[in-house]
């Protein structure tokens, strides 16, 4: 009998410090590229204690950590459902990396509530003066950002440098366009913006659902450890 709780203790001990070794510190910011209904903030369920996320639309959130086990990250509804268990409302798988930029996307018929995008946030995978194109639209894009181009299917992902071609204000031109059925390229968007080896930016294709034509949207970004410290 004695063996046996010596055996039963080795084993709650290999447990826990497998648990452990599991569990890890990632850092993590989050977009939304739009609302779900009226789930406007969630909960990440990390391994000490759930962070909260305020799921905007106009920017980045502030850069926060948490501790995670596994290699799924989960989050959910601020409040517990009636059974006192936290009602989860999207998934992502976790990055490799310790920086993490989670993109939150409405869900479609079938989905969770959310669908997140997770995009490692480091300045190697996502360097400063690039644009980091995303393709949520159901057919193919082309992206024109100054003199560089590229091509993206539906649900593809992609980037472009920064273009060596800009006026005195540091602006180039921006265009882009869907593929119709029949292979030809239609123009849906021509603009400039501002490009700088100072800031990134994050750029989603998607078909605007009040409208029921393709757009895109921009995020320029200034990672938080880019920007001054104030004392």
């Amino acid at each position: 009998m004695k063996s046996l709780h010596v055996i039963l203790g080795m084993l709650v001990l290999i447990l826990a410090d497998a648990t452990a070794q599991e569990a890890r510190r990632i850092k993590f910011r989050a977009v939304c590229l739009a609302h779900a209904g009226e789930v406007k903030k969630v909960r990440l369920l990390a391994a000490s204690q759930p962070v909260e996320i305020d799921l905007i639309t106009g920017d980045f959130t502030r850069e926060a950590e948490a501790t995670v086990a596994g290699g799924t990250l989960r989050f959910a509804l601020p409040d517990a459902g009636a059974d006192g268990e936290p009602e989860v409302v999207a998934t992502v798988d976790a990055l490799e990396g310790e920086r993490h930029l989670l993109v939150f996307v409405p869900g479609t018929t079938g989905e969770r509530t959310y669908r997140v995008l997770a995009i490692d946030d480091s300045e190697a995978a996502f360097p400063m003066g690039s644009s980091r194109l995303i393709n949520l639209a159901p057919a193919k894009v082309r992206f024109t950002i100054g003199e560089n181009s590229r091509e993206l299917a539906s649900g593809g992902t992609g980037d472009l440098p920064l273009p060596k071609k800009l006026n005195s204000m540091n602006q180039c031109p921006v265009q882009a366009a869907i593929a119709e059925p029949g292979g030809e390229w239609r123009v849906f968007s021509s603009t400039r913006w501002h490009a700088t080896l100072q800031e990134r930016s994050l750029v989603i294709t998607f078909i605007d659902p009040s409208r029921g034509r393709p757009a895109f949207r921009r995020w320029a970004d200034v990672p938080p450890w880019r920007r001054p410290k104030l004392d």
